[in-house]
């Protein structure tokens, strides 16, 4: 590929990117409840309670997102026919602090609808690993292979320079430039070098991916409903101020002028400790009835039920106030929808942690750089209680079901299972040495 297509592409995927950025940037401001749509009121409306309107922010946004990013958690990493999860693999997880960088990866995709992960060869021939955000990564595939990545492109401002600077990776080159602002100024090359693995070292994490690889935000079909709750809020609030008091009338009654002006004035001053009385016999008083806003109420429950519906959130994340708490084969059957949605989106972000550990072997020169059939390990997203997950694994103990099985579906960690596996084999151990019964606990030294 020559200098102007690779210019072109460069020029392509920056105008990629910056849609990217505006879709994260506008999904993103509704998770962090800086609403910025009203639609659903009126340009009168908005003129006489704008104010009101900028101030509501009843936001249901993190929940929706964070009822699922909070059941993606990594465990560790299969391959092959092996039934434990490699070492290895775990260690370059840990070295990378990818646990709590995987969760930022996953928020930010629920949120953005994609981000990014970037392998890269550091010192001493091991690898680095970043998770990038959607609106400084964009990665290219090709035309009819969502899976083949032909380019990668990281543009950012230096925060130290001002300057722009731009990354490209190619499957054979990295390039790099620099302009000393965003105004439409000339790239200046800054180094041309060789990519040691041969392919693009960015992953992307796609969120809802469909086959025309167009990801969408879990956000998308819910913005509005929040707009609307905002609406509804803002509503409530204009009647608790101008009409959730009892109004007073009366008849029969002159009205005063001021001496000065002519205006009429107000005849009475209404408190506590004050009493109304007028000379004229036939003047008459009452109240208007104030508004219940229990209407409002109800308008809003419904809004946030229907949220959690088309989110498939658990209503009971939202509205547990208004009912009992679900427990047992109830909570399984109301978070039913939830963990199907986990599990997909576990499928799709799995796929891509597998693609992150393979290159990062292949930094190593490991020949697992190779393998294909890599598992994800992902921790289990169902909530149960101890006792009933426990009985079920004593019920399937009692159907010859393996030992290191049951551990890893009690939710325990190829690490944790690891060290299990060598308590028992020092356990027997000791056993053996003092010629116990094998079958019999060793009580630790000391009780």
């Amino acid at each position: 590929m020559n200098l102007q297509d690779v210019e072109q592409l460069r020029d392509r995927l920056l105008e990629q990117l910056g849609k990217q950025a505006q879709t994260a940037r506008y999904f993103e401001r509704y998770y962090d409840g800086d609403h910025i749509e009203f639609g659903v009121a009126s340009t009168k409306y908005r003129e006489s309670f704008g104010g009101m309107l900028n101030a509501v922010r009843d936001n249901w946004m993190p929940i929706v997102v964070d009822a699922v990013g909070e059941r993606l958690r990594v465990q560790g990493f299969r391959f092959g026919e092996d039934t434990q999860g490699d070492h290895d693999a775990w260690s370059i997880w840990q070295r990378a602090h990818l646990d709590s960088e995987s969760e930022l990866g996953h928020t930010t995709a629920l949120t953005a609808s994609r981000a990014a992960v970037l392998v890269a060869p550091g010192p001493d021939d091991r690898e680095i690993i970043t998770v990038e955000h959607p609106s400084q990564m964009v990665v290219a595939t090709e035309s009819g292979n969502r899976w083949k990545r032909i380019a990668a492109l990281k543009s950012w401002r230096d925060d130290w320079t001002g300057d722009t600077r731009a990354t490209l990776y190619l499957p054979d080159d990295v390039l790099r430039w620099r302009r000393a602002s965003a105004d439409g100024s000339n790239w200046e090359v800054l180094s041309t070098e060789l990519n040691p693995l041969g392919e693009v070292p960015v992953v992307p994490l796609r969120n809802r991916p469909n086959l025309f690889d167009v990801c969408k935000s879990e956000l998308d079909a819910v913005t509005s409903t929040q707009d609307q709750i905002n609406k509804l809020v803002c509503d409530m609030l204009v009647a608790s101020e101008f009409q959730a008091f009892r109004q007073r009338w009366a008849t029969g009654v002159d009205i005063p002028l001021d001496p000065d002006t002519g205006q009429p004035m107000q005849p009475f001053a209404a408190a506590i400790d004050r009493l109304w009385m007028v000379p004229d016999e036939g003047a008459k008083f009452g109240e208007f009835g104030q508004v219940d806003l229990k209407g409002y109420v109800g308008a809003i429950e419904n809004r946030v039920q229907s949220l959690a519906s088309r989110s498939r959130t658990p209503a009971h994340y939202m509205l547990g106030q208004t009912g009992t708490f679900p427990s047992g084969e109830s909570l399984k059957a109301t978070e039913t929808g939830l963990i199907a949605k986990v599990r997909s989106r576990q499928t799709h972000f799995g796929e891509a942690w597998e693609e992150v550990i393979r290159l990062a072997f292949k930094v190593r020169g490991d020949a697992r750089a190779s393998v294909t059939d890599a598992e994800t390990i992902w921790a289990d997203p169902e909530s149960r209680t101890e006792s009933e997950h426990v009985d079920a694994m004593v019920k399937r103990r009692a159907l010859n079901v393996p030992l290191e099985q049951l551990w890893e579906d009690l939710g325990y960690s190829p690490t944790q299972i690891s060290r299990f596996r060598q308590m028992l084999l020092d356990e027997a151990f000791t056993r053996a040495i003092a010629g116990g019964d094998l079958q019999q606990p060793v009580e630790p030294a000391g009780v």
